[in-house]
């Protein structure tokens, strides 16, 4: 096992030491080379159950409707494809509108301290000819318990945009947040989404320009999930070219479950991961530093890693603590697949983690128990680590099949502290070059100090 420390010492960009605390989540400029211990604080986690009470009962922000497990393509990479253990595969299963309009009963119940909450349809692929009926009852059944109860709502759905050329006049008409599972140039794209599907998406993405540009604009995001690091420079230019106004998350090739011998671990390249993003860390302090935007593709990568320093909690540690500030099960959003059952979220399904279903409501004592399970194995770990006031990891992201599994989460461990540290970095630099700029920056997102 890996040293534990509750500190981190780390270079800025610059060469400048740094050290960043734990105890009291200081980042402090390091004066010499000489070792300067710290006293280890005595912390545990642990769960305020009141907190999951008032969570499930009235912060549910997001429904997620598995419209259905069905999909037109067959992606390489998606966790259904049979290469992670314990994911479900797909079916011809599809969810009924009784039941859809159950979960958003739900919703609706058990959101009343929201500003907004949101509707959200998955699959599979949600917007196959099966589903068209469910997505669009649901969407009015919706629209008119927003309006009778008076609390906003918005509609969102996740596609692979093969289907856009049928449903774009639908999607103007009902002002939907649209995301779009677009990997890049046709070339990256079609190698791990299928031949043809690049093709579709953007011959969908046409009409809707010619349709309504102002929608495309406000409402279209994408969605991009590369397996190589070295196709990064070419779906950064892609999207510069050709939709620089539209949003853009990025996310790499999900590592953890995927089997031993999947043809993946063959050409998932990892090794240059850390050079490349730091190459791209750097150009991303030097733009925000010069106040000015960067792009969407540097946004994506670095701007949640910039404000998770930013607007960490600097307060006493009181113990115990809550988790690495998962979330809890159902409490901020919520999965309904099929049958009725409730998952805390898309990546649960196909696993044992139900925590309810649309006629029982969620149960507090299944969130409580999956809590207390996570609870243990940050115990385990987290005690003597740098990271738990800025972590953020998901309590999902640890588990091997259907079971929380701490061999997967030393794993996870790694690679979340080394993301960790480059966002130390990344900040530590841009406020020794310009406090001024970063300030700007961030209230430019909306965040304020």
């Amino acid at each position: 096992m890996m040293e534990k420390k509750q500190y981190i010492d780390f270079d800025s960009f610059d060469g400048e030491r740094f050290r960043y605390r734990q105890k009291d989540g200081k980042i402090l400029k390091l004066l010499s080379t000489e070792p300067v211990l710290e006293p280890v604080s005595k912390i545990s986690f642990g769960i305020d159950y009141n907190r999951v009470r008032e969570k499930l009962d009235n912060s549910l922000e997001l429904l997620i409707i598995n419209a259905t497990s069905d999909c037109n393509l067959r992606c390489r990479y998606c966790v259904y494809s049979n290469n992670y253990i314990g994911e479900a595969n797909y079916s011809d299963k599809t969810i009924s509108e009784e039941t859809a309009k159950k979960a958003i009963d739900h919703l609706f119940k058990h959101s009343q301290k929201i500003d907004e909450r949101i509707i959200s349809f998955y699959g599979g692929e949600p917007l196959l000819e099966k589903a068209k009926s469910v997505v669009i009852g649901s969407v009015e059944y919706a629209r008119r318990l927003s309006i009778i109860e008076n609390l906003p709502l918005r509609i969102a759905i996740t596609t692979n945009g093969t289907t856009l050329t049928n449903w774009y006049n639908w999607f103007i008409e009902n002002d939907v947040s649209l995301f779009l599972s677009l990997d890049g140039p046709e070339e990256i794209h079609d190698k791990w989404r299928g031949k043809g599907s690049f093709k579709k998406i953007i011959d969908g993405i046409e009409k809707i320009k010619r349709k309504d540009d102002d929608y495309f604009r406000r409402m279209v995001s994408f969605s991009s999930t590369f397996v190589d690091f070295s196709d990064l420079p070419d779906i950064r230019k892609f999207f510069n070219t050709n939709f620089p106004d539209n949003s853009i998350r990025l996310s790499s090739v999900r590592i953890s479950g995927l089997l031993e011998d999947s043809p993946l671990r063959q050409v998932i390249n990892q090794n240059s991961s850390k050079s490349r993003y730091e190459i791209y860390a750097k150009e991303y302090v030097v733009i925000i530093s010069d106040e000015k935007q960067p792009d969407k593709f540097l946004k994506a990568l670095f701007d949640q890693m910039l404000m998770v320093i930013y607007y960490r909690y600097r307060g006493n540690l009181d113990s115990p603590l809550w988790p690495t500030n998962t979330c809890v099960p159902g409490g901020k959003k919520l999965f309904v697949r099929e049958d009725g059952r409730f998952y805390a979220c898309e990546k649960a399904y196909g696993t044992d983690f139900e925590v309810g279903d649309v006629d029982s409501g969620v149960d507090f004592s299944k969130v409580s128990k999956l809590m207390e399970e996570y609870a243990d194995a940050c115990n385990h770990f987290c005690l003597e680590c740098w990271a738990p006031r800025i972590c953020g990891s998901c309590f999902m992201s640890i588990r091997k099949g259907e079971n929380i599994n701490r061999e997967v989460m030393g794993e996870i461990c790694s690679s979340k502290l080394k993301s960790l540290e480059l966002g130390l970095k990344i900040y530590t630099t841009a406020v020794q070059r310009s406090k001024k700029g970063i300030e700007k920056y961030l209230n430019s997102l909306g965040h304020s100090k």
